[in-house]
């Protein structure tokens, strides 16, 4: 059996069995695969950071490095409350985020919004 990590906001497994050849087995525990994926949802975080002081500089130069990483992280959680679990559509959710602001969603005039997030 082959396992992968789980996406961002995806299933967790408790542990991947992966067959290496014929007769080998490596197996890969619980708290190893929680460090892969926590190593992922930084690197993750770090490129996304990047990206939104670099492509929305008027957006993002009242708010601190830091602060970035923290609005990252609340859409991160956003996400994964909607069920939304890739890596690409965060980003895109991300940036909506950013620009019509955090809870854009709820906004009444916003119903297109609501829309395509009913569809995923």
């Amino acid at each position: 059996m082959c396992s992968r990590l789980a996406p961002i906001g995806g299933r967790e497994y408790r542990s991947a069995v992966i067959l290496i050849e014929k007769h080998s087995v490596l197996v890969i525990r619980e708290s190893q695969l929680a460090r892969f994926r926590g190593i992922r949802i930084k690197r993750f975080v770090e490129q996304i950071v990047r990206y939104l002081v670099a492509e929305y500089p008027v957006h993002c130069r009242d708010m601190k490095r830091s602060q970035v990483r923290e609005f990252v992280h609340r859409s991160i959680q956003a996400a994964t409350a909607m069920g939304i679990n890739t890596e690409g559509a965060i980003g895109v959710l991300t940036e909506l985020r950013l620009v019509y602001g955090e809870s854009f969603e709820r906004a009444p005039d916003r119903v297109w919004i609501r829309n395509i997030l009913a569809h995923r």
